[in-house]
This record gives C-alpha cells, sequence and structure tokens, in this order.
C-alpha cells in the first residue's frame, strides 16, 4: 500500500521540486491538499478487492489456444491458425477424464476436465472460404536441397490445418498465481511440424478476469 501512494506520488513530488524557492501550492493549505492526496490514493488503492480465487483457484492470464515448439510459420499458417480452420483425419475421443491437476508454483489444483472432442470443436472454426488463383493442397517449392530432393511447402497452400493425432498433457500458461502446468489436450498438426495445444480444464473451474 505504501508503495502504491508512493507511486502516486512521484509527479506531485517532481512539480514541487521544480517549483521557485518559497512559493506555495495554490488553493489552499498544503499540508491540506497532501492529506487529501494521500486519502485518495488510500482509496483508489483498497477499491480493487481480487477475489479469493485469485490466489486460490484458476485465473488464467492468457488464452487457452497454445502453440507447442517453435514452428516456422508462413503468413498462410499464421492465417489458418487465428481464423480457426481444422481438419480431422482421426476419431477424436468424446469421453471426458475423470479430473486434472494444474501444478502452481504455490501448489495444486484438481479440476475437471474435458473431452477431446469438445476442445477440438472450440478450436475448429469452419473451413476457409475460396482463395481464388491459389492452390488447394500444398505444392512443391521446386528449390532443391542439397541431397537434389525437392523440398515441400506446407503453407503455401489455402487448406485447413490437418490434425492427425492428439494426446493428453500439460502446457505452460500464465496466471495469477504464476506461471503453471495446466491440463492441455495436444493436437499434432501436419502442416505446423508440432502440436497445438488447447487447455483441457472445463470452463466451470475457470475464472475469467
Amino acid at each position: 500500500m505504501r508503495r502504491l501512494v508512493a507511486l502516486f506520488g512521484l509527479p506531485l513530488l517532481a512539480v514541487a521540486a521544480c517549483a521557485p524557492t518559497g512559493s506555495a501550492p495554490s488553493g489552499g493549505d498544503p499540508d491540506h491538499r497532501w492529506e487529501a492526496f494521500h486519502q485518495r490514493a488510500v482509496e483508489v488503492a483498497e477499491a480493487w478487492q481480487p477475489d479469493a480465487t485469485w490466489t486460490s483457484g484458476y485465473v488464467p492470464l492468457q488464452g487457452p489456444t497454445v502453440l507447442v515448439g517453435d514452428p516456422d510459420l508462413t503468413p498462410d499458417l499464421e492465417a489458418a491458425l487465428a481464423a480457426g480452420w481444422y481438419r480431422d483425419q482421426i476419431e477424436i475421443p468424446a469421453t471426458r477424464p475423470a479430473t486434472g491437476t494444474i501444478r502452481f508454483p504455490d501448489g495444486k489444483l484438481t479440476v475437471p476436465l474435458v473431452s477431446a472432442a469438445e476442445a477440438y470443436r472450440q478450436l475448429d472454426q469452419g473451413d476457409p472460404p475460396p482463395c481464388d488463383g491459389r492452390p488447394k493442397a500444398p505444392a512443391p517449392t521446386g528449390e532443391p536441397r542439397p541431397d537434389g530432393a525437392v523440398s515441400a511447402a506446407a503453407g503455401t497452400a489455402c487448406i485447413p490445418l490437418t490434425v492427425t493425432a492428439v494426446t493428453l498433457g500439460t502446457v505452460p500458461i500464465r496466471t495469477s498465481r504464476g506461471q503453471a502446468e495446466v491440463p492441455a489436450w495436444l493436437f499434432t498438426v501436419t502442416e505446423l511440424g508440432t502440436r497445438v495445444a488447447r487447455v483441457a480444464v472445463a470452463p466451470q473451474a475457470v475464472t475469467a478476469l
């Protein structure tokens, strides 16, 4: 609290330091003005009282979809990720796991989880629109590798991201209690060469900001 009040007071201290010697703030007794300022700073600081879940529950400070690894994204892949263009090539399990555990720096929390199918429905936002004049499937770049083979560019086609596998794991998420390891469904995506994680914590166990 003292630190917050001190920070609020820094601009006024700077102004006071620049004032001519012997001058006094206009508009009343300086002592009364500082007292009023201090009281207002205390009121502002005390007005924000976080819920108990801020320190005991799960309050994520970032979105529920996370890229695992560091893929080399092309503009097309970035567009597909942002728009949620996916297609599944496997049967995605619809059974909900019993529970999962979130591991915080200060402890653990047992939470209900959603199924992989529910997580996929949150990821998949539909198919891409028609892309006139662009291919509908990845095509070779035509650039030979040192061994003479031709490499393929995964991000040059206007197609959804292809899901070929899914497993239950964890992913680091920033929370009100620090970075936590949170249960997540990890979707393997062919075009990315890595996995897309979707937090598996059931909505009723998530406290929004």
